[in-house]
């Protein structure tokens, strides 16, 4: 059941496959560590555990670089979108004086 990016709780279901030596559970996003009565063997707990908690920081660190990009991007944006209306402002104030400049000559 590996790698197969499912979330939630994990099935309590899982208990009546009784005939299961190994399950693999690593590469999803569980809510819960496996539940204690899962697991026979300490060690073997401990390395799932482990394992579990590994996929879930990388897959966190990958969720943290993607909202940073995001940021910087939307960050570029508003400052683009700042000096672009500050532009459209200064052309206008422009255009007014040339056209005062145009009536003076006119006049």
């Amino acid at each position: 059941l590996s790698d197969n990016n499912f979330t939630g709780e994990i099935p309590s279901t899982l208990d009546n496959l009784t005939n299961v030596t190994w399950l693999s559970l690593g590469g999803n996003d569980f809510d819960a560590d496996v539940p204690s009565h899962m697991i026979k063997d300490k060690k073997e707990a401990q390395e799932c555990l482990a394992s579990l908690r590994k996929a879930k920081i990388e897959k966190l660190k990958a969720e943290r670089q993607e909202l940073e990009a995001e940021r910087e991007s939307l960050k570029v944006k508003i400052q683009l979108e700042a000096e672009s209306e500050s532009l459209k402002a200064g052309n206008e104030a422009l255009k007014a004086e040339i056209e005062v400049l145009r009536a003076t000559l006119r006049g």
